[in-house]
């Protein structure tokens, strides 16, 4: 993840799985204006048995937010030398905090060839700053 004066890693580890579920675990550092954090890990269930829903995984759908979906496409997206298929949605959120609404645009890019959330990148826009979450591998150890 980038953007102005933040810069992020984090990385998700299967830690369980079956027929029905994938547990995962998501750890992750930041860095804001130079200074380092680490998130708390984080275990999160996927039920294989539903199709997924990149506006739930993502949160965005949480009480009292308002989803637009502002346009959908395909595209192929190079990243270290592989390419992917990628279909791409772009979304408008708006939500109310403490009296403040907060309006975020957002486009994802997924693939069927990436594991788990099949997030291939992630722009995220909202006021004056902007994020991109972005797939640098996957795999094994």
């Amino acid at each position: 993840m980038t953007g102005p004066n933040v810069e992020g890693k984090t990385k998700m580890t299967i830690i369980a799985k079956d027929d029905k579920e994938v547990t995962y675990e998501v750890t992750g550092s930041f860095s804001f204006m130079g200074k380092e954090t680490s998130a708390p890990a984080q275990k999160i269930k996927v039920d294989l048995t539903k199709s997924y829903d990149p506006i739930i995984a993502a949160n965005l759908a949480r009480t009292g937010t308002k989803i637009e979906k502002d346009g959908e496409g395909t595209e192929k997206i190079k990243i270290g030398g592989k390419e992917y298929d990628t279909k791409w949605t772009k979304t408008k959120s708006t939500t109310t905090v403490n009296g403040i609404t907060i309006v975020s645009e957002h486009k994802m890019w997924l693939s069927k060839d990436v594991p788990l959330s099949g997030l291939v990148r992630m722009d995220t826009a909202t006021g004056m700053t902007t994020t991109t979450t972005q797939l640098i591998g996957s795999g094994s150890k």
